[in-house]
């Protein structure tokens, strides 16, 4: 390996265009040959955008994750790899994990020198490698949230933590979604490489073949996860619901039981003039009786039925 540039081309095999702008940007594709892409380049969405070869070079633009920390949603940033017999040149506008780790262990490999075929499978190794241990945190992460819904021991979650699982589960299922689409980009560039790139060295493609294999391993992981949060979502949603009934049964069994002496109470409270019960001695007693025993009998009747 000769190094890693930040924009020029001279004795550098890896040329990282990290936020470099557009004049460098065009320096660099002036200094190759090469037309690089831009930004609006970078985020188009069809696929013949995203893989295409021309001018002896091959273009790869992948969608990849930016640093995810736990609790903050995830964001992908579009990454442009150009690819020559000479040269990997790649365009972006922010940090990628993947690309940090692809440093760290093409420097540990300084002494023997790398071509940029090998500096681009090197960092399809590494997108592999970082979407494992996103994926694995993920799991660690989905676990924590099984125990706390499902757990015997655990007691019950109140709104406000139903809430927050709630949202827990969006940011993983997010995360999930983004990291598949970054597999998939990258797992249609691993076989679109060795049908354009003829300087292809023969001992890279067994390392791209397990590129693939892991690819997609990760991909049918990604699934599986995704289906875990998919239940987790469903099953929180139907603890809220299971909180909700719990309101509106409390709201009905009030409404039920103030019933009866709201009635007793508003018979009594009539400004007629013949009323059998005026001129009784216990008159008051007898309705204040009659109030409290409405109100027993039909906190009884819901007890019965294990509403209360």
């Amino acid at each position: 390996m000769q190094g890693v540039a930040d924009g020029h081309a001279g004795g550098k095999t890896w040329i990282d265009l990290m936020a470099a702008g557009e004049a460098r940007r065009q320096e660099v594709g002036t200094a190759l040959g090469l037309e690089l892409p831009t930004a609006a380049d970078l985020a188009e969405i069809e696929n013949s955008s995203r893989l295409y070869a021309e001018a002896g070079a091959v273009f790869v633009n992948l969608p990849l994750l930016t640093p995810w920390r736990h609790g903050q949603p995830a964001r992908t940033a579009p990454v442009g790899f150009v690819l020559t017999a000479t040269h990997l040149v790649t365009v972006r506008e922010e940090e990628t994990p993947a690309f940090d780790a692809a440093v760290v262990k093409l420097r540990a490999a300084e002494g023997r020198g790398c071509g940029s075929t090998e500096l681009f499978v090197t960092v399809l190794e590494e997108i592999a490698e970082q979407s494992a241990d996103v994926m694995e945190r993920v799991g660690v992460e989905i676990d924590g949230v099984s125990n706390m819904l499902f757990s015997e021991g655990g007691g019950p979650i109140d709104s406000a933590g139903l809430r927050d699982v709630l949202k827990s589960i969006g940011r993983m299922g997010e995360l999930l979604a983004k990291l598949r689409n970054s597999l998939l980009m990258a797992s249609r560039a691993v076989p679109f490489l060795p049908s354009h790139a003829p300087w292809l060295p023969e001992e890279l493609r067994p390392r791209l073949a397990t590129v693939r294999s892991d690819l997609v391993s990760l991909m049918d992981h990604d699934g599986h996860l995704a289906e875990r949060v998919r239940f987790l979502h469903d099953a929180t949603l139907g603890l809220i619901n299971l909180e909700q009934s719990n309101i509106i049964k409390i709201m009905t069994v009030v409404s039920v039981v103030a019933m009866p002496p709201t009635l007793i109470a508003s018979i009594y409270g009539m400004n007629f003039k013949v009323m059998p019960e005026l001129e009784w001695e216990w008159g008051y007693a007898y309705a204040l009786v009659l109030i409290v025993v409405s109100v027993i009998i039909p906190l009884l009747w819901f007890r019965a039925r294990r509403w209360l």
